[in-house]
């Protein structure tokens, strides 16, 4: 089957609205989640005081945000056949504190990737003074010299690329998840399958 992407032009356009609920006035995308029990959402390997959402289930939330357009917020429902007794308040709680705690974790990397790329900066720093001083000492021209310098010129060079890379790229998108779930994020429900 052969596909005319030009003619699907304006359909690529709309193409969220043939998988989301969409209230254009409201701005609000539904999802609709449903799952067998609880077990399919807590990760069954950590032993914790309050269920830990596993990671499929945070990974797929996470992405929700990057699949409808940014304009909306999004009220998303999950739903499951056995609730293994618990409550739709005490969900949303155990979910409230698992986003929170994810929040915590990536808040973190956000701080230990910070500091990899002040430490990167300040290695290119070290290699750009270490040739400056090369310079002022060794004055006479040669083949080896030009080659020293060049290699001098590299090493400096790459620590900044992989500090900006770290703190641009790398950051950019772990501010844009904490900046969906904090502006995009509407609301969750959690009920029983009728």
């Amino acid at each position: 089957m052969a596909m005319d992407l030009k003619e699907d032009g304006k359909a690529l356009l709309s193409i969220h609205e043939d998988f989301f609920v969409l209230d254009k006035e409201a701005k609000l995308a539904r999802i609709d989640l449903a799952f067998d029990s609880l077990s399919d959402i807590f990760s069954p390997a950590v032993q914790a005081n309050i269920p830990i959402l596993n990671e499929e289930f945070t990974a797929w939330l996470f992405s929700a945000f990057d699949a409808v357009p940014d304009k909306y917020k999004l009220d998303i429902t999950v739903s499951f056949n056995d609730m293994e007794g618990y409550s739709e308040e005490s969900l949303k709680e155990i979910f409230r504190k698992n986003i929170l705690l994810a929040l915590r974790v990536r808040g973190q990397k956000t701080h230990r990737q910070n500091r990899l790329a002040l430490t990167l900066c300040i290695l290119g720093l070290v290699f750009i003074l270490a040739t400056v001083l090369l310079g002022q000492v060794w004055t006479e021209e040669s083949t080896v010299r030009d080659i020293v310098f060049f290699i001098l010129d590299i090493v400096a060079t790459v620590p900044f690329w992989g500090a900006m890379e770290v703190y641009l790229i790398d950051g950019s998108e772990r501010r844009k998840t904490a900046a969906n779930i904090r502006k995009r994020f509407n609301s969750i429900s959690f009920r029983q399958k009728e």
